[in-house]
């Protein structure tokens, strides 16, 4: 407890009870405004981190395979179809690109399983923004090749996997050829 004496001069020219409550707190209008700016600036503060650590603690998986037998042109993007997982939704079915909706550190994996073909080889890479980042390669007929890959993404990154030989080489759909990947932290 402490004890406020004022005089009666002083008491005389408070004209409010705001007046009065500053003047029993020792705070001016500015100091006040300056407070209200802080605890607002905290709160902004606040409000980003909670985004962050939510959008760290986001699942983010998707798993696709191949329906059609098909013959790959040079640097032809696999468009891995039938899209059984997709938690987070930055998998597109159509494109055969996953599209990176945080930044953080992914591991993808490809299977390819290669049909009889004139040169019984196929060869492809998992790509991230046009570099590759994991390279595949199967020379036998019907021969079935995983890569897996782990790597540093950027929100916005597009990975996605592609034939990169010359020549046309096939796979096989129904689901032998697959496309995952999945976001660890």
């Amino acid at each position: 407890m402490f004890i406020v004496v004022l005089s009666i001069s002083t008491l005389h020219h408070v004209s409010s009870k705001g007046q009065l409550k500053r003047l029993l707190l020792g705070t001016s209008d500015d100091r006040l405004q300056q407070m209200e700016i802080q605890v607002q600036n905290l709160t902004q503060t606040v409000h980003l981190l909670q985004e962050k650590v939510n959008e760290h603690n986001q699942h983010i998986a998707f798993y696709a395979t191949l329906t059609a037998h098909t013959t790959l042109g040079q640097q032809q993007t696999v468009e891995f179809d039938k899209v059984s997982t997709n938690i987070g939704g930055a998998y597109n079915g159509i494109s055969g690109i996953f599209t990176v909706p945080v930044t953080g550190l992914y591991h993808f994996s490809t299977t390819m399983l290669q049909m009889t073909s004139a040169n019984n080889q196929i060869h492809t890479q998992i790509m991230k923004n046009s570099v590759e980042i994991g390279r595949n390669y199967g020379n036998e007929n019907r021969s079935s090749g995983t890569m897996d890959v782990v790597v540093m993404a950027q929100k916005g990154d597009l990975v996605y996997v592609r034939h990169f030989s010359s020549a046309q080489q096939a796979i096989f759909g129904s689901g032998y050829s697959s496309f995952s990947g999945f976001l660890i932290g």
